[in-house]
């Protein structure tokens, strides 16, 4: 069954929920009392906007989450190298540049905080479009329980990507009704040439009748994608082998966080009810 797919409106509310789940950073290679600054920014190089958040990171047993921070300096490098002022709204940082840029070209954003400089720079990616988005009514999983002892019917869906010359990096989010949901990280390398399929949430969420799911889908620069496939490597490593190391850093100084570089195509599902 196709679902009821359209475009959605990229709105500034949509945009900040974005960073709402990651604020709490966890240091994983420093001594106990040592902090760093945890910057994290997004530009998202389809609506010309950045948005982020400025705090410090935290000892792994803090009980406790740092406040965030808006009296840094902050300035977004354009490919020309002309700058604009990045302000706080609230505890966020938020603003719109004038900046266009082409794939390929080199972006950047500076930190000035405590008298100290942090500037990374990432590569613009190619821009991937959301083909189409399929809803199929869940059967169940392979020797799991059988369907008829759920409450009423259950969804899955897939979405689909056009084949391309080159592979793209792509991180998919998703909201359902209005409510993003943190808990999965997804993003995949696509194959040259193939039409890729993925269902949302790696088939590990489905989705109730009537319920709106809002669909984010970035192609983002290797570097964004090294920082996300190191991330989700660490969520994933906690056991009896230890306690895994922090993600890469691109930042010009000692700092967390990622200044993360993409472009987005959003899409909207309502599935029946």
């Amino acid at each position: 069954m196709t679902s009821n797919f359209k475009q959605a409106a990229f709105a500034l509310a949509v945009a900040l929920v974005a960073l709402t789940g990651c604020e709490q950073v966890i240091d994983l290679e420093l001594d106990e009392n040592q902090t760093l600054p945890v910057f994290s920014f997004r530009y998202n190089a389809t609506t010309d906007q950045v948005v982020g958040t400025i705090n410090e990171s935290v000892d792994f047993y803090s009980p406790t989450v740092p406040a965030l921070e808006t009296s840094a300096a902050v300035e977004f490098i354009a490919p020309d190298g002309s700058t604009t002022a990045i302000s706080p709204v609230a505890e966020l940082y938020l603003g719109n540049v004038d900046a266009a840029p082409a794939t390929g070209d080199t972006v950047g954003l500076r930190v000035v905080r405590n008298g100290l400089e942090y500037v990374a720079f990432n590569d613009v990616p190619d821009s991937l479009a959301l083909d189409s988005a399929i809803v199929r009514e869940f059967e169940g999983f392979p020797f799991g329980p059988p369907v008829d002892s759920l409450e009423g019917p259950q969804y899955e869906i897939y979405i689909y990507f056009p084949a391309t010359e080159e592979p793209r990096n792509v991180f998919v989010e998703f909201l359902v009704n209005g409510e993003l949901q943190s808990d999965i990280l997804q993003g995949l390398k696509t194959t040259p040439g193939e039409p890729t399929e993925i269902p949302l949430g790696w088939s590990q969420r489905l989705f109730n009748p009537g319920e709106v799911v809002e669909i984010w889908v970035w192609t983002v620069s290797d570097d964004t994608y090294d920082y996300w496939l190191a991330l989700s490597s660490i969520l994933g490593a906690f056991g009896p082998n230890g306690v895994p190391g922090n993600p890469p850093s691109h930042w010009s100084g000692e700092a967390l966080g990622h200044f993360f570089v993409g472009r987005l195509t959003p899409g909207q599902v309502i599935l029946p009810q």
